[in-house]
């Protein structure tokens, strides 16, 4: 999916008017690759130009896109005694109530399977056969929850 797909997809399903979707320039990607030492898919830059600021009400109570969410992974399991390890090129990108996250590991891969991490169970590894999957899922599920 490009972004503009994404932006319409999400405005269509009745997460907010367009105006409340805001995505990073490309610019402001490639310094996120840069602090993690990686390049991502091509379907979580589509997703980070369409959505990477504001997603509006998708994904309420849920931190999407964050630079920061690979460190707060990573403390979560500092502070629940579960051994959180993220392995090399593996980037987090939702987490919801700090107590479960959703992963992939940038391989080249363009729209990578997702990995889920909830506390108290680990990992579920290939959760989401795809990026995209996961995406049209969260939509889905976010769109029952609203109405």
């Amino acid at each position: 999916m490009t972004a503009d797909e994404i932006t319409a997809l999400l405005t269509k399903a009745g997460f907010g008017p367009r105006d409340a979707l805001q995505g990073l320039g490309d610019a402001d990607i490639t310094l996120r690759e840069q602090a993690l030492g990686v390049t991502f898919p091509r379907q979580y830059r589509e997703l980070l130009r369409a959505i990477g600021l504001r997603h509006g009400q998708f994904a309420l109570g849920s931190d999407v896109f964050g630079a920061r969410l690979n460190e707060d992974a990573d403390g979560m399991g500092g502070e629940n005694d579960v051994p959180v390890t993220l392995p090399p090129g593996m980037v987090v990108f939702w987490m919801h109530q700090g107590y479960q996250f959703a992963a992939f590991t940038c391989d080249g891969n363009d729209d990578p399977p997702v990995h889920h991490f909830l506390e108290g169970r680990g990992w579920s590894f290939n959760h989401w056969p795809s990026l995209s999957a996961w995406f049209l899922g969260d939509v889905e599920a976010a769109r029952k929850y609203l109405e």
